[in-house]
């Protein structure tokens, strides 16, 4: 075993994005066979002791938050008389090949994964915890890492370096994020498409985002309004659903719609965006977006989507070799001026729109003033909401279409006599403020085979059986 890098004990960054700094990442995988468990923790114990940023803390006391590194290995195992099939996960029930499939999620679905062992309060947070489930035909990995260390694309690398540490492969030396500001580190020029408007509305985060204690306080408020409503009667209840979107769906939805655009471009009927190509993330978030708020009725109140975007590509590179794991994601807003207007619109206009907004945020220009923003108001109390929004309006999507889970392997941790693959089947993603999920939300993860999985939580009468003309 390779020895250690040799890293500071006390460390910081110096971008941050303040919305997330309490929230942690669950991420459950399911293995569809039984893995030793010494063999799972002697492999913990060795990528801690590899990349020692694993095994330090969250420090809450300092503004912002900081790290520590270190050797704590937070891991615990257990086993469970069941098989997969009592765990009503929708990877092993019947799913149609050519419409969406909604499966409710058991309220206990994240507890399968042992993450109910760790506190939901803690003042200072250990940065890596795997919690190891062996069920009579499987095995449940659950992995917990701080949002504030890592964001949706340095989980994944988390998780990778783990699996290739158990299957014995090489994997990158960890250094520590610069140690400058993350916009000194953006690079190359913007090239917005001809048909793009360089200057538009809520890209800039003083756009979307107030700053200062009171605006802060009404955002907390109305979180927990809509945390707490449901249990007392005030509101209805919410409900999770895994939604599969098949590839030969989501593939006819992208022609459809791009040969709409294509025709109104050719009738002389569109101008800004004529000649993109919508991509199947755009497709995938405008019929969620559709489809959650089939049942809703219209308004004129505001409508907006937040989406979480990763800023790495406008980025240096780490060098050849190395890796460091950061909190890489900006909130980018799309805004319709109303709910009626978002209604209204055709299916493939509103696809557009979200295109529109990922181009013109994905300019490095922009990256940088986002990043800018954040930088300079780091330990600022900073809330949604420049210009008035709504909770229920106010829907989050999160993509994690970019990272493979679905291609980790953990044969090398077989238990002896066990004959079945060690490869991932399904993966259950969750970003949680003390394991409290918010809606509406929405997670974005592929099938390994074409298609989607999404984690969805909405109110329960938005899920209600809706005709696809309806939002189509």
């Amino acid at each position: 075993m390779s020895t250690s890098t040799t890293l500071p004990e006390h460390y910081s960054v110096l971008t941050s994005n303040n919305l997330s700094q309490d929230a942690a990442i669950y991420l459950g995988l399911v293995v569809s066979s039984i893995l030793d468990v010494t063999i799972l923790e002697k492999k913990h114990r060795e990528l801690v002791f590899r990349w020692p940023v694993l095994g330090g803390k969250l420090v809450t006391n300092t503004k912002p938050y900081s790290f520590t590194t270190g050797d704590t290995v937070d891991f615990c195992s257990r086993y469970l008389s069941s098989s997969l099939e009592d765990t009503c996960l929708p990877a092993f029930t019947n799913i149609s090949c050519d419409e969406p499939t909604y499966t409710p999620i058991n309220p206990n679905c994240d507890d399968l994964f042992h993450f109910n062992s760790i506190p939901r309060f803690s003042l200072v947070e250990g940065l890596f915890a795997l919690r190891v489930t062996v069920m009579n035909d499987a095995t449940l990995l659950g992995f917990r890492i701080p949002h504030h260390f890592a964001d949706g694309k340095s989980t994944f690398d988390i998780v990778q370096a783990y699996c290739d540490t158990v299957a014995g492969k090489t994997i990158p030396t960890i250094t520590l994020p610069p140690d400058i500001p993350m916009s000194a580190l953006v690079h190359g020029e913007d090239t917005l498409p001809k048909s793009v408007a360089e200057h538009a509305p809520n890209v800039h985060p003083e756009d979307n985002f107030s700053l200062g204690l009171i605006g802060y306080l009404k955002f907390v408020g109305s979180t927990l309004y809509k945390v707490i409503a449901p249990k007392v009667g005030l509101e209805e209840q919410g409900l999770e659903q895994f939604v599969h979107l098949p590839a030969t769906y989501v593939l006819q939805l992208q022609a459809r719609c791009q040969a709409e655009l294509d025709e109104a471009t050719k009738n002389g009927d569109l101008r800004e965006g004529a000649g993109l190509q919508l991509t199947k993330n755009d497709i995938i978030t405008a019929w969620l977006l559709r489809r959650a708020y089939a049942n809703v009725p219209p308004d004129s109140g505001p409508f907006n989507l937040m989406y979480s975007f990763n800023y790495r590509q406008a980025t240096a590179r780490p060098a050849a070799g190395t890796t460091y794991l950061h909190n890489s994601f900006y909130n980018i807003w799309a805004n319709f001026s109303s709910l009626s207007v978002f209604k209204s619109l055709p299916f493939s206009c509103v696809a557009l729109e979200i295109r529109l907004c990922c181009v013109r945020n994905k300019q490095p220009s922009a990256v940088r003033s986002s990043l800018e923003f954040w930088e300079t108001h780091r330990a600022a109390f900073i809330a949604p909401g420049k210009r008035p929004y709504r909770m229920d309006t106010l829907p989050v999507i999160s993509p994690w279409t970019t990272f493979g889970y679905n291609d980790l392997d953990f044969s090398s941790a077989l238990a002896a006599g066990e004959k079945g693959s060690g490869k991932v089947v399904f993966t259950v993603p969750n970003a949680m403020l003390m394991r409290i999920t918010l809606k509406p939300f929405f997670l974005i993860l592929k099938d390994g085979k074409g298609g989607y999985w999404i984690r969805a939580n909405l109110r329960r009468s938005w899920w209600k059986d809706a005709d696809s003309s309806r939002y189509l």
